[in-house]
């Protein structure tokens, strides 16, 4: 842990950090009525880049790569 040079005691470094975590985990999150969010991805990954190009230039594009 960098303690700007050395300036700063690493045990008060150390407490304040402690301190810090301490007082952010007492926060609450403000009641939200109405709001209720699902935890999921809307896309699923796929290996695939996406098509930006119409499909007409993308498969000239593929032949000159075959040839």
């Amino acid at each position: 842990m960098l303690t700007s040079c050395g300036l700063i005691d690493k045990a008060k470094v150390e407490n304040y950090r402690r301190t810090l975590l301490e007082q952010i985990a007492e926060c609450q999150v403000a009641n939200r009525p109405k709001r209720l969010e699902p935890l999921v991805v809307k896309r699923r990954p796929k290996p695939y880049k996406w098509m930006q190009k119409p499909i007409n230039e993308l498969r000239r594009e593929l032949r000159k790569q075959c040839t």
